[in-house]
């Protein structure tokens, strides 16, 4: 499925696969599309960001698959406005993934962030701290000169999470939010205080 242009689509989707030629079972190109009905995997699944953004306003029902956020740079964005249901893993290749809400990574448990990826965290309209790694499904960063962003709200990695730093040893952080660091890093390097 192509979406396009800054469109807004209210249908519910049904996807599995990578799509034609790897380029996504849903393909976002140009502006900034919506899908305003329920995505739900019908198997692992690959979504696809070309130069856009796209949010998904329902979150994702994951029926115990995993989700590929694929892209072609940096600008390229998913959006997940809700939590995401029975969602075994998201795995990310290129481009930005954005969450609003605690759950809206579903069971993903490691997660990694590579050059050209960004994990976003825009928790301010939750009006409370998320905390990973004290009882939560996500529990592992695997960093790569890539980026951890906390746009607004806080959020706390415990010191029961682990942070690893990969080759490059680069990790970005940013955003306006607050980034709680309880944790040392996996190259031995101290937790940064509160």
């Amino acid at each position: 499925v192509y979406i396009r242009n800054s469109l807004t689509h209210a249908n519910n989707f049904f996807i599995e696969g990578d799509g034609r030629g790897t380029e996504g079972a849903i393909r976002s190109e140009g502006g900034t599309n919506t899908i305003t009905g329920t995505v739900t995997l019908t198997g692992n699944a690959t979504i696809y960001t070309n130069d856009s953004t796209l949010t998904l306003t329902q979150g994702l029902v994951g029926g115990g698959n995993q989700l590929v956020k694929a892209g072609t740079n940096v600008t390229s964005r998913l959006i997940l406005q809700q939590d995401s249901v029975n969602l075994a893993n998201i795995a990310l290749n290129h481009g930005q993934l954005r969450v609003l809400t605690a759950g809206g990574l579903g069971n993903t448990a490691s997660l990694n962030i590579d050059s050209g990826e960004a994990i976003e965290f825009d928790y301010g309209a939750l009006g409370t701290e998320v905390t990973f790694g004290a009882g939560s499904a996500l529990n592992t960063f695997n960093v790569d000169d890539g980026t951890i962003e906390v746009l607004s709200g806080k959020v706390t990695l415990a010191d029961t999470f682990t942070l690893n730093l990969g080759q490059v040893g680069d990790i970005n952080l940013g955003g306006d939010g607050i980034l709680n660091v309880a944790t040392g890093f996996g190259n031995g390097v101290s937790a940064v205080p509160d």
